[in-house]
Parts: C-alpha cells; structure tokens; sequence
C-alpha cells in the first residue's frame, strides 16, 4: 500500500513539473508600445513648482494617454510623453500555442488536486482504524 501511496505522489509531483513546463513553453511575451512613467521633480502644469512634485504617465509610442502629478491634477491626451526616470514598457502576454496551454493547466490542476486529496488520505485511515477497532453489543 506504501507504494502505491509513493507513485500517487510521484506521479502529481511529475504532472506538476510537467504543466508548469508546457506553460511556459506555450506562452510568449512581447513589449508593446505603452509605457508606464514616473518622473520626479516635474510638473505638468506651467509655471508649478517642479522641485516638490511627481508626475505619473501612461503613454502610447510619444503621446500620454493619462498623466496624474502629485497636487492630483489629471490630464488626458497630452502630446508630448514625459521624459521619466525610469520608463517601464508594458509586456504583452500571449498563448503562442494554445493547445499546450491548455494541457498545461490541465496537469496542473490534477497534480495539485490529487496532491490535495493525499493530504487527508492519513486522517481518513485513522478513522478508519478507529471505527474497526470498537465492537459493536451483539
């Protein structure tokens, strides 16, 4: 029985490994053209005291989509992005084959279901010894 338990296990760590590798292989990441930006000491607004503020901007390519600054003004379609600190392009994520995506989570989803289910395996077996250990009044 100890061995059957072992190849339970075995086998929902081996469907583990094995979706979360076919995960990875059936999914691509790209940049795209948005860009996430922060730039300090700047102000949106003309003749604002950049040295005390913050501006936050989402861009496409050279154009802001959004822009926040620190005093919470909101500007929305302003030409010209802003030069940030620290410019983070935005990642697109997609299934470049969809098929081992699914097989993928599929295996994950067994492997940790049936790993699941082994955990209360040991309580279940001690109830059972239990139950057949008290004799019933004849």
């Amino acid at each position: 029985m100890i061995g059957t338990v072992r190849t339970w296990e075995r086998a929902a760590r081996l469907a583990n490994l094995m979706g979360a590798i076919c995960l990875l292989l059936s999914l691509q990441a790209m940049p795209s053209d948005f860009r996430f930006v922060t730039e300090t000491n700047a102000s949106l607004m003309p003749g604002d005291d950049a040295a005390t503020s913050h501006a936050y901007a989402v861009c496409i390519r050279d154009r802001t989509m959004a822009a926040v600054d620190s005093r919470g003004t909101v500007f929305i379609g302003v030409r010209k992005c802003p030069d940030g600190d620290d410019a983070i392009s935005a990642t697109i994520v997609t299934a470049r084959y969809p098929g081992l995506l699914y097989l993928g989570l599929v295996l994950l989803i067994l492997g940790f279901l049936s790993q699941f289910l082994m955990t209360f395996r040991p309580i279940l077996r001690s109830r059972k010894i239990v139950l057949d250990s008290v004799t019933l009044p004849q």
